[in-house]
């Protein structure tokens, strides 16, 4: 490392008692572990530095060897004088090797770590597979293409619903998750396989969802059982909501049984097939019927039987929480 007076930053260990306090977004040094409580009650006087540093008056002052520029400021004119360019210095802070920390620089503070990819969310080309593409297929396609979404409850919560919209039908099916991933997106989608004994493809011929990580393997979502191709997978644009509004739209009528807020570790599959139940029972204004009665004609009935979807009297349906108990 450079010589003390050749550069702006001098990094050394912190003494091992040395203790670090917030203190309205700045730092005390405290040498000594009973110096805590003192420290807390009352504050240093202080005066601010240039770069962003504040020091204390007395012995912290000559102690103290903040920099005073950016970093890449302070490589372009020493660079020579690092053994290290400034990307592994910064690594270097980050695990703690050397003596500063990233409150000490004036610009790094402002910046929330950076996110780790996902270990199930690797880049893949979606090329022919975008939703440019999508209105390139026949009509009759278009027409028959089936929404697909998650749908969460808490941060905290490791289960979702996968949730899947007919359009042409009003009808939109849920099955439940024991996580947001793509092997359990798959595990749902070869369920329902079984469902729909050998006419999977003619009941989901095309899949049209956003490009959340637990979508983005289309090999796992086209491949069936057996491993041949059993449907095709397209992506909306990133932030595009709207290019599967239908699916986004009706989960207005789920989120009255099931608000923002619900604990989905808490549900089983009875209450998703409840709760399917009477969404899809309920007669929406300008469509004459309730969406199971269109589906319990168009779908194989073992696949609603299988899910647990039933239909409901219209005086029956119950669309609030109480339906199951929340």
């Amino acid at each position: 490392m450079p010589q003390a007076g050749t550069c702006p930053i001098r990094v050394r260990p912190l003494p091992e008692t040395t203790h670090v306090l917030p203190c309205e977004g700045e730092i005390h040094r405290i040498e000594g572990p009973g110096k805590t409580r003192q420290a807390t009650q009352r504050r240093p006087q202080r005066r601010r530095l240039r770069g962003g540093q504040a020091l204390s008056h007395g012995k912290d002052r000559e102690a103290a060897a903040l920099p005073r520029a950016e970093l890449e400021a302070i490589w372009c004119v020493h660079k020579d004088e690092f053994p290290v360019c400034v990307r592994t210095f910064y690594n270097y802070m980050g695990r703690g090797i050397v003596g500063l920390a990233s409150m000490e620089l004036p610009r790094k503070v402002r910046y929330a770590p950076r996110k780790k990819r996902r270990e199930d969310s690797p880049k893949m080309s979606l090329e022919g597979r975008t939703y440019a593409d999508w209105p390139e297929l026949p009509e009759e396609m278009r027409l028959r293409t089936v929404q697909v979404d998650c749908v969460e409850g808490l941060r905290r919560n490791s289960k979702a619903m996968l949730s899947l919209h007919f359009v042409r039908l009003f009808l939109q099916i849920h099955v439940l998750l024991e996580s947001k991933t793509q092997a359990c997106v798959k595990g749902a989608l070869d369920a329902l396989e079984e469902y729909c004994e050998g006419a999977f493809a003619d009941v989901f011929p095309v899949i049209l969802g956003d490009r959340g990580s637990e979508f983005l393997d289309f090999g796992k979502i086209e491949t069936g059982m057996d491993g041949a191709r059993r449907t095709s997978m397209f992506y909306c644009d990133p932030v595009k909501p709207g290019q599967k509004g239908a699916a986004e739209k009706n989960h207005v009528e789920l989120r009255k049984i099931l608000p923002k807020g619900t604990d989905f570790d808490a549900l089983a599959f009875a209450d998703v097939s409840l709760a399917c139940s009477h969404a899809n029972s309920y007669v929406r204004p300008g469509q004459g019927a309730a969406p199971i009665a269109l589906a319990s004609l168009a779908l194989p009935r073992n696949l609603l039987e299988s899910l647990g979807i039933e239909a409901v009297p219209p005086d029956d349906v119950i669309m609030k929480p109480s339906l199951l108990g929340l």
